[in-house]
Order: C-alpha cells, then structure tokens, then sequence
C-alpha cells in the first residue's frame, strides 16, 4: 500500500515542484517589471520637470511679447533707443537670459525702401553708404524690416533681413498666430554674422492687445511683428539643470521636423523618450537610459526562485499568496485613500483646487515670499451676469458654463500657478513670482480676454453666451493667506462697483472703505428691524396751472449715531444686499397710508413711489405687493403711480414689458424715471404701457443754456404727446427753466422752485395755505420755509 502511494507522493512532491518553480518564476517577472515601472516614473518625473521649465521659460517669454505688443498699440512708430529703454524697464537682462535680440518688425513699401533706411538703419560705428540696402525684388510690393531693435548688449540694427521672405511669417498676420522659424543670410551693420543662426519667434500684433476674428478684421488691426531671437542652448541647459544622464531636443514645425538644438547626454538604443508639444508650433523631446529591471539584471529576483525552492516550495507558494493578498489589500486602501484625499481638496463640479486647498497653497506661497524675498499675488475672479445665464438656461447650462471658464482660467495660467474655485462663480489665480504688480496684471489681461470669447452652451439651440469678469488683485506678503484673500476680494468689490469687466489693484484705502461699508451693512441690517426708517413728500405740480397734483415718496434713515443718511449712501448697499426687497414693500405700505389720511383731510393727491431694480427683479410677485398694498391701506389704484428707471427697464426689454402690463392691470400709473438717460427704443416704448415720462434732472438743468439739451428736452415731450404720455420734469429750480418747461408744453414738475421734500405734517399744511390760492400765484407761497 506503502508503495503504491510512493508514485502519488512522487506525483505530488513533483507538481509542488513545478507549481513552486512557477510561482517563483511569477514572482521574480513581477519584481522586474516593478523596477522596470519604478525605473519609468523616474523619468517620467524627471523628463516632466524638464519640460515644465521649458513651458516656463516659453510662458515667461509669450507675457513678454504680450507686454512688447502693448507698448508696440502705444508707440505706433518707437525708435530703437525707446524700445531699448522699455526692455529696461521690465528688467529683460535679468529675467530673460536666452534672448539675444527683441525686433519690431513692419511692413515698408518698397517704394519708401530709401527713406525708411535713412531714417532708422544708421548704425554708430558703421554708417551705411547713401542709406541704401541691397534686398531681391519682391512681388508682394512690400519688405518686412526692422524698425526698432533693442537689447543690452548688443549694439546697432539687424541689415538686409526681410522677414516676409519666410511664407509662414507672412501669413502668420492674416492667421494671427505666432510662428517659429530660424533668420539665416542675416547679418549687423558692421558685418558680424548672428551667432548660431539662433531660433525667432515671430508674433503679429494687434490694436487693441488683442486677435480680431477674421482675417479682414486682422489685416485692418495689424500693427507690427514683435521678434524674439532665442539662444535655444541656453534654455536647453537650464532646463536640464541637474538630470546629467538626460538628453533633450527642440523641435518647430517647418514641415521637415529637423532638430533645432539637442543638449544633454546622447540617446541610446531602447532608451526611454518623452515628446511634448509647447505652444508656437515647438516640440521638445527628452530622451534618457532604458528601463532598469530584468531577471538576470543588478538585484535580480532569482535569488526569490532559488531561496523558495531550498527551503519550501510550499511555503515560498503560501508566502506569496499571503504577499499578493496583502498586496492587494494595501493598493486598495491607497486608492480610496487618494480618491478621499482629491475629493477633500478639490471642486466636485470643476476638479479645480477648492478652498481648503487654495488656502493652504497660498500660504505656501507667502512662506516661499518669506525666504526668497520674492513676491505672490492672489486675483479675485467673479463672473458678470452668471446669475442670470443660471435662471434663463437653467442649471445644467450654468454648470456647463463653470466649467468652461474654469478650463479657460487654467488654461491662461503658468504651470507654476493655481487656479481653483471658491464656489458658485467665484475663481481664485495664484501667481508666484510675478514682478510686482506687472505681472498679476499680465495674468488678469489675459484672463479677460479668454474669458470674452463667446461659450456655446449645452442646450438643445445650442446658444452662444458672453460672459465677462471682474477681477481684484492682492500682491505682496501678508501675516496670512486669509489677509492675502480678503483684500484679493475687497479689490474685487471695487472692480465690481467701478463697471465690471475689469480688473483692480488693492490699495491700502480700500480696506478702510470695506470696513465702512461693513460696519453701515450692519447698521442697516439692525435698522430694518428697529423702525429707523421715514418718509418725505416733495410735491409735484402742474406746469400749467402750478396747482400740487401729487407727491413723491422718498425714503430716509435716521441712525440714532450718525443722524439722518442720505439715500444714496444707503440706497446702493440696500440693493446690493437685497434688503431693498424689504425695505421697498414697506415703503409702498406706508405711502398708500398716508395718501388715504391726506385723502381723509381733503386733499387728494397723486402717490408716486419709486420701485428699485433689485425690488422689480425679485422674485417675490411685486403686483403681489402692490395688491397687498391697496388692500390694506384703502387707496384707489388710480391714485398710485410706480416709478421704474429706464435702465432697468431696457436691461431686459421683453421681460419688462410682460411685468409692467401685470402691473398695468392692477389700475395703477406707471411712470419710465430717468427718461433719455437710457436707451429706449420707440417700439418699446410702444409695448410699455407707461403713463408719464419722467424727463431727467440733467435736461432741466442745461435747458435754455444749451441748445442741445434744449432740443432734446422738447423732443421728449413732443415724443410724449404723439404718444399719449404726460411728461414730468424733475429738479426744476429756477425760474427761467419753469417757464422753459411751460413754453414747451411739459405736463407736470417738481424741484426746489417748488418746494423741497417735507415731512407729512408739513406738506399738509403747504396745501391748505395753496388750496384756495389763485391761478399762477402758488410759487410765493411755496417758495415760504416749510419743517
């Protein structure tokens, strides 16, 4: 029995064998790939670090031409000593050691070939004999020639080089792209051959520092070419830095792919290569040694085969079960560790860093500022107008838009940069090493600019938005990443006030505002609560008779500190917080009340309340409000005129009208304020269903010294009477602008000459005293001190 087992023993000691050998061989491959992929992340990190400086460097370079081209669009014709005093300026020397020459290059007739050596190809040392140059005809009825060079260091001007010689460089002003190409045959002035026949970038420029969208657009835009001779060796070397077994070439695309310059060690067979395409039309390769690993190679994992096999196939097999199990264990808990960890770090709509990243990646960067006495800036990035893309598209298009600026954002900074999103349209850019505030600005400017072309959204139309920015910039060291932040977002607040789409430095003053307006944001937050607010009348008047018709509200805020604030103090801070919701509804309340007791008294008046533009957009019903209003206070509706300015009316016409017929069917007045200020269409006007025009102050004030606002002003009121529109003057003041007024047929008035806003007991007692007064006899009396 014994020996008839011996052969299933045998068996089974062989198959342990075999299956102990096989898991050995398994595991020695699996080590050597594993020193294989280790051997490749080695290069790969280090062959990215290589191509990261090279984007740098030619990042740095491309805010430099950005830079040339604005003050190219400001100096349309600079000499070769301005250019020259400008690359000063920017510390070219210091900051761009790879450049050996910057150009501005323009197009010269050849008929204006001669002057146009006279004028600038005169050079110190060497003066060209009768200032005539000796180029090859050209067909195209143009040469392309240097106006202006300028570099430390290098003296005189660039001879004989025509640069539309070159079809990409001629073409690249209709294409608007920058093309890279080599200047061969060029020469100075004294004869001296360009070193190296180094590397030019050529780049067209634009008015206005920016690229029209079509070619008929950029032809009548272009200003000049800005070139950049490169000595690509020096931007090889530095980029290769401290990688002596890396080898690297540039590459440009002229249609043949020859290498430019290759530096650093020498490609071997089978070694490991990178391939990267860099803006302008560049391609850098980074080549290093083959992949380390092998079975047979330096730690080789035979000795696993040898040792398992001598001391137990068995229990070599269940070590390496239990490896790989572990194995498997560990890699599964890294990987939801990292998913984890990006989550907590980054936006889950954008993949951008979040808050909690920025922060710590701003404080990073002050620390850096601290030992390197560099500089750091952080802009502010808001979106214009998202809100409404938001409520009109709906979210899902909203969401899409987000993402499309937040490709576009990361997209227009440096690598060296961050770009992340606080949250709703709020975008935060971290530039390090920006050269005070030159740099944050180059970043910004090229912000708004990516930001103005028009994103196609995800609807089923297929709808092209615009959407601008508004940008604040904090720069230099703070204590902390928030004081860097906060002023980043104060800056932003000033942006936002001064007209959007722009961008703002922080100054020192603007936090003493923000203070200002926080501590009167919380005042005005406790007054809407505490009953701090009144109303005074100013009476309006009708301009043939001079009787009081009616009254306008106007609202004011008596701080029981500061005494009584002016509304336009308060006014905007009310909107921009939306308390003006509030605040409006109580204001029509209170107005409709006092209309029924001056009513009650005899005196039945016209009540006119101003509705804000925040309080017409809301999205609580203000026909609701204004229902509400007349219900409980008992006024008739015919005796309630709202008053919408004309801004806000046109800044969504369709919309506006649709909102002013709801209103218009709840029997109340309706009156267009600020009329002519805005732009207001005669179609429009048609469909607004508006009872008076409000002509603005600004008419009433130049009428019958200016002989415009004297025409406009009757065209207004002759517009309002083919109509069927009153019209009513507001700030009337003298006497000579009444009778003005008067003679040209306006309906009704109100201003100073009258009488100023007054409390309710006051004006009561100004229309006793006026109520039995004769025709055209009202001013003495009103022209009287009222309280």
């Amino acid at each position: 029995m014994v020996q008839r087992r011996y052969p299933l023993w045998v068996a089974v000691a062989a198959a342990i064998v075999m299956i102990g050998a096989a898991c050995s061989i398994a595991a020695a491959l699996a080590i050597a790939r594993t020193e294989a992929k280790d051997s490749q992340g080695r290069f790969g990190v280090s062959a990215a670090g290589v191509v990261s400086r090279l984007s740098q460097t030619i990042q740095n370079e491309n805010d430099l031409v950005i830079s040339a081209g604005g003050f190219a669009d400001r100096e349309p014709d600079p000499t070769s000593s301005q250019l020259a005093a400008w690359l000063a300026t920017v510390q070219a020397p210091q900051r761009y050691p790879e450049l050996q020459q910057v150009m501005i290059i323009q197009k010269v007739p050849v008929g204006r070939l001669a002057d146009f050596a006279a004028g600038r190809w005169s050079h110190p040392a060497a003066a060209l004999p009768d200032s005539t140059l000796a180029l090859p005809p050209t067909a195209r009825g143009y040469y392309c020639l240097a106006s202006a060079t300028g570099y430390p260091g290098i003296s005189g001007s660039p001879v004989g080089v025509d640069l539309c010689a070159n079809e990409a460089v001629a073409r690249s002003r209709d294409s608007g792209r920058a093309v890279t190409t080599r200047i061969t045959g060029g020469q100075w002035a004294d004869g001296t051959l360009l070193a190296g026949t180094p590397l030019a970038v050529v780049t067209p420029i634009y008015r206005g520092g920016y690229v029209p969208g079509s070619v008929t657009s950029r032809q009548e835009a272009f200003v000049c070419w800005i070139v950049m001779t490169i000595n690509t060796q020096v931007i090889l070397n530095e980029a290769i830095g401290n990688h002596p077994d890396l080898g690297v070439t540039l590459r440009y695309d002229n249609g043949s792919g020859t290498p430019v310059v290759a530096s650093g060690g020498v490609a071997v067979v089978g070694g490991q290569t990178l391939t990267t395409s860099l803006s302008t039309g560049l391609t850098v390769t980074v080549t290093g040694p083959p992949d380390a690993g092998g079975v047979l190679g330096p730690g080789s994992p035979v000795v696993v085969l040898v040792t398992g096999l001598a001391a137990s196939l068995l229990l070599g097999v269940l070590i390496l079960v239990l490896a790989t199990g572990r194995e498997r264990a560990l890699r599964l808990v890294s990987q939801k560790t990292d998913e984890l960890a990006h989550l907590a770090l980054h936006d889950a709509l954008t993949g951008m860093p979040n808050r909690a990243l920025i922060v710590d990646r701003v404080d990073h960067a002050l620390a850096r500022v601290r030992r390197s006495r560099g500089t750091a800036a952080v802009l502010f990035v808001d979106l214009d107008g998202f809100k409404k893309v938001n409520d009109t598209f709906g979210h899902a298009a909203g969401d899409h838009l987000l993402c499309t600026v937040a490709a576009r954002l990361t997209g227009a900074v440096r690598a060296s940069d961050t770009a992340g999103r606080l949250g709703g349209d709020e975008f935060v850019v971290i530039v390090e090493d920006a050269t005070a505030e030159s740099g944050a600005e180059i970043v910004a400017e090229r912000i708004l600019s990516r930001l103005a072309e028009p994103v196609q959204l995800n609807d089923a139309a297929g709808t092209l938005v615009r959407t601008r920015a508004s940008i604040g910039i904090a720069v230099g060291l703070r204590d902390s990443s928030e004081d860097l932040l906060r002023d980043a977002d104060i800056a932003l607040y000033a942006a936002k006030t001064s007209g959007k789409d722009r961008f703002v430095l922080f100054a020192p003053q603007m936090h003493e505002v923000a203070q200002a307006r926080l501590a009167l944001e919380t005042d005005l937050r406790v007054a809407v609560g505490t009953d701090q607010f009144f109303l005074l009348y100013q009476p309006i008047f009708d301009l043939r008779t001079e009787e009081m018709i009616g009254v306008e509200a106007l609202l004011r805020w008596q701080h029981p500190e500061r005494g009584v604030i002016a509304p336009d103090q308060f006014i905007p801070l009310a909107e921009e917080t939306g308390l003006i919701v509030g605040l409006g509804r109580w204001v029509l309340g209170e107005a409709c009340r006092q209309a029924v007791t001056w009513q009650a008294h005899g005196h039945n008046l016209m009540m006119s309340v101003n509705v804000s533009s925040r309080q017409f957009d809301s999205d609580v019903d203000i026909v609701a409000d204004v229902r509400t209003a007349l219900a409980d206070s008992g006024l008739e509706a015919d005796r309630l005129m709202l008053e919408i300015t004309e801004s806000r009316l046109m800044r969504d016409a369709e919309q506006s009208a649709v909102k002013l017929g709801a209103l218009k069917d709840c029997g109340i007045r309706l009156a267009i304020d600020d009329f002519g200020t805005g732009y207001s269409s005669l179609s429009y006007l048609q469909q607004f269903r508006v009872d008076v025009l409000k002509i603005d102050r600004s008419f009433v004030a130049s009428a019958g010294d200016s002989t415009v606002a004297s025409a406009l002003l009757r065209t207004v009121v002759q517009l309002g009477k083919a109509f069927g529109i009153e019209t009513l003057a507001e700030g009337i003041e003298e006497e000579a602008q009444l009778r003005f007024l008067q003679r040209a047929g306006c309906d009704s008035g109100q201003g100073f000459l009258f009488a100023k806003p007054m409390a309710p007991e006051s004006l009561e007692e100004l229309a006793i005293r006026t109520k039995a007064t004769p025709r055209k006899t009202m001013l003495s009396l009103t022209r009287a001190p009222a309280s």
